[in-house]
């Protein structure tokens, strides 16, 4: 095992020494990092609480620091561009990203909206807004009768089928996944776990602590200390 792999000339994104400290914090919330995702790859991102995964994820699209401030040394890009040559929103079309949290993103709409919305925030044609959202549905076992239930009236768990719908629907080259099982039901962190087995050519980085249950599925899983340096990197 390598702690820092060479660089594909088709990666998908790239940290290149990427250190992030949040405001007031006497200490690096991760890093330094260098690590990538190549194209079409599945990688399973693991560490103890704390170590700077999500943080790692938040600088892929410049939530941080545009949205959460902090100071970042080191390059991020995705596509080879770096990230922060745009705004976060600018990276919707190419990144879809499934929080920890599904209230992060739920806005409390029925369920077709909520799946809908982020598709209608980027114009698309309504007959595809239509199609993207029965398919996403459709992969995730989401019957015809959820359509149109409060998001307000869901447990935890079927939130969270909800917000992986959402993010499916966007149809991304790049997901991003933090925990996804965390609030699942066995049987539905199966359905997600039949997504990962079922490559359609996007590239996938989850972080979760299901080692046992998700790291077959997976064709490289990296490791981040409680340092919040990469420590470990290879086969699952």
């Amino acid at each position: 095992m390598t702690c820092v792999p060479p660089t594909p000339p088709d990666a998908a994104a790239e940290w290149r020494g990427v250190t992030v400290r949040y405001p007031y914090r006497g200490a690096d919330a991760v890093g330094p990092v260098t690590f990538y995702l190549g194209r079409g790859e599945r990688v399973l991102l693991l560490g103890p609480t704390g170590s700077g995964k999500s943080t790692l994820l938040n600088a892929l699209t410049g939530i941080v620091p545009h949205v959460l401030p902090a100071e970042i040394e080191g390059s991020v890009l995705l596509d080879g561009e770096a990230v922060d040559a745009r705004p976060p929103s600018a990276w919707s079309a190419r990144v879809a990203r499934l929080f920890q949290d599904a209230g992060q993103t739920l806005c409390g709409m029925r369920v077709g909206d909520e799946i809908a919305f982020a598709l209608e925030n980027r114009a698309l044609p309504e007959a595809e807004i239509g199609r993207r959202v029965g398919s996403a549905m459709r992969k995730i076992s989401l019957t015809e009768e959820a359509r149109d239930r409060r998001t307000a009236t869901l447990s935890g768990g079927e939130k969270q089928l909800v917000a992986l719908a959402a993010a499916l629907a966007q149809d991304a080259p790049l997901f991003l996944a933090d925990e996804p099982a965390a609030h699942l039901s066995p049987a539905a962190a199966a359905r997600f776990r039949a997504l990962l087995e079922q490559p359609d050519g996007r590239t996938f980085l989850v972080i979760d602590h299901r080692v046992d249950e998700f790291a077959g599925c997976f064709d490289r899983v990296a490791v981040i200390g409680a340092d919040g340096r990469l420590v470990a990197e290879g086969d699952p």
